[in-house]
């Protein structure tokens, strides 16, 4: 057997689902799986992927053990959601699209979404992740705490104060999805309630 043919190797440019100019959100509370999601549709289309916790790794190299005070925090939060405005802004002006991924937990961050929209003249839709789970979401909660990251999310109790703070987008097109179900799932049903974009 060659072993070689094991390994799956990346999808080509050629064969992966071609979408027109459109925005993307996959958002939600932290710890429900945008990243993971949002890397999977991204390996299968031609979605420039801008995930928000990239972002702010490139844009503050804080040390990952140390929590950020609160006037801190919110700064580099709303330059991060800055940050990834511009680059999707810029995107869709090559007529491009974005998908981004981000928790778009406050309003402010649901206008800049909504703005983006308008100014470039593209279609948007958001999918809001859920994941009930508790088992699963303390088993991603372990692994992050294992890596580095940049989140004040450090245990279970601040995810459960993050949730309660949590606000729904309200004024757009979005659709639940529940991660708890197979990524694979998840993805399809995404790319099902794209077909509309596809080219």
């Amino acid at each position: 057997m060659d072993l070689q043919t094991e390994h799956p190797t990346p999808l080509e440019q050629k064969d992966k689902l071609e979408f027109k100019k459109c925005i993307v959100a996959l958002i939600g509370p932290p710890l429900v799986g945008k990243s993971t999601l949002g890397t999977e549709i991204s390996k299968e289309s031609n979605f420039v992927y801008l995930d928000i916790d990239q972002i702010r790794q490139d844009l503050f190299n804080h040390p990952t053990e140390q929590r950020l005070a609160p006037d801190q925090e919110a700064f580099a939060m709303i330059t991060s959601y800055q940050k990834i405005f511009e680059l999707a802004r810029n995107t869709l002006a090559k007529g491009e699209p974005v998908l981004l991924a981000a928790t778009y937990s406050k309003k402010i961050g649901h206008e800049m979404l909504r703005q983006l929209a308008q100014i470039s003249g593209s279609p948007l839709k958001v999918f809001l992740l859920v994941n009930s789970n508790e088992d699963e979401i303390r088993s991603r909660l372990k692994l992050r705490a294992q890596g580095k990251s940049l989140s004040n999310i450090r245990n279970f109790q601040d995810l459960k104060d993050a949730q309660q703070r949590y606000e729904k987008i309200k004024g757009v097109d979005f659709a639940e999805i529940d991660t708890n179900n197979p990524i694979s799932n998840c993805k399809n049903k995404i790319f099902e309630f794209l077909s509309a974009y596809k080219i």
